[in-house]
């Protein structure tokens, strides 16, 4: 029985993980067009009132440690461009 609750937990945990790594690249690509915006109008146009509570914040914060945005003073965000791959692609000289 531990080990199914345990297996369970670890699945959730993989899925929660997903969501919010989805969440930040929803927050990225929000961002991109404006390239800076105060984190209310962030979350505004990433339509982040319909996400489960904590989304926005786990999302940021996620997008934040990735370098996909750039947290600012004042509370404003830069997006940085850089996609998963771009490392890749730098490191072999194709970009």
């Amino acid at each position: 029985m531990v080990d199914r609750d345990r297996t369970f937990r670890a699945r959730i945990s993989r899925h929660e993980q997903a969501v919010i790594q989805a969440e930040a690249r929803r927050l990225a690509r929000a961002l991109a067009p404006y390239r800076v915006l105060p984190r209310q109008t962030l979350e505004r146009v990433a339509g982040a009132s319909r996400w489960h509570d904590g989304g926005f914040d786990s999302a940021l914060a996620a997008a934040v440690r990735a370098g996909e945005i750039e947290e600012l003073p004042s509370g404003f965000y830069r997006e940085c461009g850089r996609r998963p791959g771009d490392a890749a692609a730098t490191e072999t000289g194709m970009t």
